[in-house]
């Protein structure tokens, strides 16, 4: 593959794109003086606008499709040359694309040492990581801690609703309607095998004693996933109590977090739910019609 070795953030993208290709591919700047003997067909003007890559055979292509290509020849992402190469949209779209970040690399430039910082290497999440589970398993820790000394006044035998009451009425109907394992889905809580005052107050001493091993950094794969058992476990049984947003988040994040793994951090998929949340936070409030919050005073000082 031939570049613009004059180019920032060409060779900035090009050192990463050697962490992603390996050995398969060459990299060379147009402006060393053997390109020029080694491939006198291609003009130099085509090198400065686009990179251009060279295969065995002395076929020559450029742009995305040059991008692509130099994938597919690593072994990685092929189905985006097959895509290229069978959906004319897609591949119009992909040079557009390339084009307009070739015509702006300058001003992108910029952004990407501000997104990326200087170094060129893969990112790494070991260290991200670290600090999100000790505070995901603080935040287990305080929500164990919380319930526990509740448990009893909530669900327990003389609670306000007592998840044996709860869980006898639901084997009642459940057997009224034939449904069978089906109900550990629809109502997924351990008490199905004992709700009384010991059990509850159990599971909230095990989801305070798993939350202290992910502290530590104990078997955190097993500890995440026992935690997030235990906390479905006693909001299914406690609710309304444990039906608010942030025990869903906290629900919906440590599940997420049982995937989480030094070598394939998945950090999209936090990505994901972050946006989820502040997006559908703001369209809630947009919906409501409440005035407060469309002339911005919602928050304002009265």
């Amino acid at each position: 593959m031939v570049f613009d070795g004059d180019c920032g953030f060409c060779r900035r993208w090009i050192a990463r794109w050697q962490n992603a290709t390996g050995d398969a591919i060459d990299y060379l700047p147009f402006q060393d003086e053997s390109v020029a003997a080694k491939y006198p067909e291609v003009p130099r003007e085509a090198f400065a606008h686009a990179v251009r890559l060279i295969l065995p055979d002395g076929s020559v292509c450029g742009g995305a499709e040059a991008v692509f290509r130099s994938l597919a020849e690593a072994g990685k992402e092929r189905w985006l040359l097959r895509l290229y190469n069978r959906s004319a949209g897609f591949a119009e779209m992909s040079e557009l694309i390339y084009e307009e970040v070739a015509t702006h690399r300058e001003f992108l430039s910029k952004l990407d040492r501000i997104y990326s910082g200087p170094g060129v290497k893969p990112l790494s999440y070991i260290r991200t990581r670290f600090v999100f589970l000790r505070g995901l398993a603080l935040i287990y820790l305080i929500a164990f801690v919380s319930l526990w000394g509740q448990i009893d006044g909530l669900a327990g035998s003389r609670g306000i609703i007592p998840a044996q009451s709860l869980i006898a009425t639901l084997k009642v109907a459940a057997t009224d309607h034939h449904v069978g394992l089906d109900r550990y889905r629809l109502v997924p809580t351990l008490a199905w095998w004992n709700a009384s005052d010991q059990a509850l107050n159990w599971q909230c001493k095990a989801g305070v004693g798993l939350s202290l091993m992910l502290l530590f950094g104990i078997a955190p794969a097993p500890a995440l996933f026992l935690l997030w058992c235990l906390y479905l476990s006693l909001t299914t049984v406690c609710s309304p109590f444990l039906d608010f947003q942030w025990d869903n988040l906290l629900l919906e994040t440590g599940f997420l977090a049982i995937f989480l793994r030094p070598s394939l951090p998945r950090v999209w998929l936090f990505q994901w739910l972050l946006f989820r949340l502040m997006f559908e936070s703001g369209v809630v409030k947009l919906t409501s019609h409440d005035p407060a919050w469309r002339n911005l005073t919602a928050v304002g000082a009265r």
